[in-house]
């Protein structure tokens, strides 16, 4: 797997990189809801997902990306002010940690674009070694995990990632921290490691419900503004 920033530097000049990037990772996923060979649209395809799902009944694996249909609720941010409150029925979350219940993870839908970039960089130079062989792996049919991550998060340390993360970045990743309810999840699908070059390029348009994402864009920049991490 190359870098995200190169990765991002050489993607960015196609025209339609924004449609392809919905097709990628909402439209094949959950709207035409394509699995195994059938979701095999490019040369460097793969089918992770079919072997990670067999590991620990399918429950969510720290180190991968997800998305799904999600049944909850409304969720929130506080601004100085006044609450906002909306509903995110697409998500797409990087796992930091997952129990019996719930996984808990950082949702791209809430972050601008650069800022996903800055979090995929971030993660690929502090596992570097593993990412490297990652697509490897996973073109040859074999379990593509990143074990120091999972250890980390057994640990319950992850979140402290995080915060370096934020550090190294000068970003504030804890605003898309969200947690979510198993049983409120339908479809549920991991993302693979070759489509995670299309999430900066993303717009959730069809994800966001009761408020536009631009203006959650804009309060993440006023909360980084007033706000370290």
């Amino acid at each position: 797997m190359f870098k995200p920033s190169e990765l991002y530097k050489s993607y960015s000049k196609i025209d339609n990189i924004e449609q392809i990037a919905t097709f990628e990772l909402f439209e094949k996923y959950l709207k035409l809801n394509l699995r195994k060979q059938q979701k095999l649209t490019e040369i460097e395809s793969t089918d992770l997902e079919t072997i990670l799902t067999k590991i620990d009944g399918g429950k969510p694996i720290p180190g991968h990306i997800y998305t799904f249909i999600y049944k909850g609720g409304p969720t929130s941010i506080l601004d100085l002010k006044k609450e906002y409150n909306f509903i995110d029925k697409t998500p797409i979350v990087f796992c930091l940690y997952s129990d019996n219940e719930k996984m808990y993870g950082i949702n791209f839908n809430l972050l601008p674009n650069k800022v996903r970039l800055a979090f995929l960089e971030a993660y690929y130079n502090m596992f570097e070694d593993y990412m490297k062989k990652a697509d490897t792996l996973a073109q040859n049919n074999k379990i593509s995990i990143n074990k120091k991550f999972i250890d980390i998060s057994k640990s319950r340390e992850s979140t402290k990632i995080i915060k370096i993360f934020n550090k190294i970045t000068k970003q504030n990743f804890n605003f898309a921290y969200r947690q979510y309810d198993y049983n409120k999840i339908i479809n549920f699908r991991i993302l693979e490691y070759n489509e995670w070059k299309y999430i900066p390029f993303y717009k959730p348009s069809n994800a966001i419900l009761d408020m536009n994402f631009e203006l959650i864009y804009k309060l993440y920049y006023k909360f980084l503004s007033v706000k370290k991490f």
